[in-house]
């Protein structure tokens, strides 16, 4: 075959290759890198109860109130039983919104917090065990199959040790 009847077939290949780079390349922006089985970063946290000692895992969630996903996410992983810390990330209308007194919401109004958890989008959920390490990460909507499949299982597990 010439080099002209060979060119659609390059110019298919390369748009495929450029599509599929940009998919990846914005899932990975979503999701942010894995922290998976790391120490938390809670030093930016504050004083707020998730870094005192405790014998039970803990859900954190990265949220805010203009996002749709946040607010379907949150009543699906309150059927977990576990404690939800809520991150309202570069969310500085969450203040009006929330009581500031409330232990388990975090504001992050400048986003250093969600820097050091390499945040890149919301919602963004964390699994911590007893001792804060990072055994579930979940970058957008949580849906009740994620639940079924991988959530209740680990945190079963999780409990017993």
């Amino acid at each position: 075959k010439t080099m002209k009847q060979k060119l659609p077939f390059y110019l298919i290949f390369c748009g495929l290759a450029v599509v599929l780079a940009l998919l990846h390349f914005n899932k990975k922006q979503i999701q942010g890198d894995s922290l998976l089985d790391q120490q938390a970063p809670l030093s930016h946290l504050g004083d707020t109860p998730l870094k005192h000692p405790r014998d039970y895992p803990v859900l954190v969630m990265f949220s805010a109130t203009w996002c749709p996903s946040c607010q379907k996410t949150l009543p699906v992983m309150k059927n977990l039983g576990l404690p939800i810390y809520k991150v309202f990330y570069r969310d500085p209308n969450a203040r009006k919104k929330y009581p500031a007194k409330m232990p388990k919401y975090i504001f992050d109004d400048t986003g250093k917090i969600g820097d050091a958890w390499k945040i890149r989008g919301v919602p963004q959920t964390f699994l911590l065990d007893k001792d804060n390490i990072i055994r579930w990460q979940h970058g957008g909507m949580i849906q009740k199959s994620d639940i079924a499949a991988t959530l209740r299982p680990l945190i079963k597990r999780l409990k017993k040790n």
